[in-house]
């Protein structure tokens, strides 16, 4: 009897894990709205310009 329940049991864990995969990739692939997309673009324009300035060449010492 202890088989059958454990069968049961990673049989269950199974089918929550593909449900849980599914949903995962229908919220992945949803259409958001352009509001929500706008934010997005310009927190990774913002966060990408950032990390580009503090890399540059002007703001390092001049070798000569």
């Amino acid at each position: 009897m202890a088989t059958a329940t454990e069968d049961m049991d990673a049989e269950h864990a199974a089918s929550l894990g593909r449900r849980y995969l599914i949903r995962f990739e229908e919220d992945t692939l949803r259409s958001r709205p352009l509001w929500i997309r706008l934010i997005i673009e310009f927190v990774g324009t913002f966060v990408l310009v950032t990390v580009a300035a503090g890399c540059s060449p002007a703001r390092s010492p001049a070798r000569r």
